[in-house]
Order: C-alpha cells, then structure tokens, then sequence
C-alpha cells in the first residue's frame, strides 16, 4: 500500500521533505487501518523563507509554509494537523468556515472550533502523543 501524495518542493532540502512524506505515511496507514481506505491523492506544497500560513486548503492541497524562521518540515504535530483536515474532508462532513485563525481568538465561528479540535485530536492519536508542538 502506498500513498497517493506529491510534495512539491521550491528548495533543495532533502530531509524536511522526507519527514513530511513520512508523516503522511503514517497517517495514511492508520486512516487504512481504522477505516480499510486509502485516502484520495494529496499534494502537499512546501516553500522555506516566505511568511504564509500552513493550511489545508479544501481542494486535496495542504500548503506547508509556516514561517520565516519556521517553514514546520519537522514539526509533526503541525503536519498531521492539517493531514487530519483533509482526512475529516474526505471521510467526513464538516460547515467550517475554514478562515484564517489563531489560538488567543476568542471569537471563533463554533464550526471552526470544532474542525479545529478534530484536526488536534486526530494529530495527537497518530502521533500518540498529547502535546502539540510548532517549533520556532
């Protein structure tokens, strides 16, 4: 079984890439091993160096910028995150807006909580691992 997922890299850094694809390989043989699908293709862009949002963007694309300082190539916890906001797009339903938030908005749309903590959740059960961390 192997994943349907393109990494399109804008830099020669090698590693990062293989940690993302890593990641996504996980997810993808635990998605398998709890429902008996393999997941639709998933392309994943990756850019070092700009100041854009990671973001799954609702079209099977997963844009993994983080930060200048902090492009999240080895930030797990960040790259299951939004894999589970493709996973919950493909095998769920979901209303959430999906706009531009962060964690000290206290005004959220419920709906964005709510895919928001599924995204948390479902990160944590492939990491096994409670903490989530985006590293800068």
């Amino acid at each position: 079984m192997l994943p349907l997922i393109l990494i399109y890299l804008k830099q020669n850094d090698k590693g990062g890439a293989f940690n993302i694809f890593d990641c996504l390989v996980e997810g993808t043989k635990k998605v398998k091993e709890l429902s008996g699908s393999i997941p639709p293709l998933l392309t994943v862009n990756w850019q070092k160096g700009i100041a854009a949002a990671t973001r799954y963007k609702n079209n099977n694309v997963i844009e993994l910028n983080g930060s200048v300082d902090d492009p999240d190539e080895y930030d797990d916890a960040v790259i299951l995150h939004e894999y589970g906001h493709f996973i919950m797009d493909k095998f769920s339903y979901s209303k959430s807006p999906g706009v531009i938030h962060h964690s000290n908005d206290t005004n959220q749309d419920i709906r964005l909580s709510w895919s928001e903590g599924w995204a948390t959740f479902f990160s944590s059960l492939l990491r096994n691992n409670s903490l989530y961390v985006d590293v800068s």
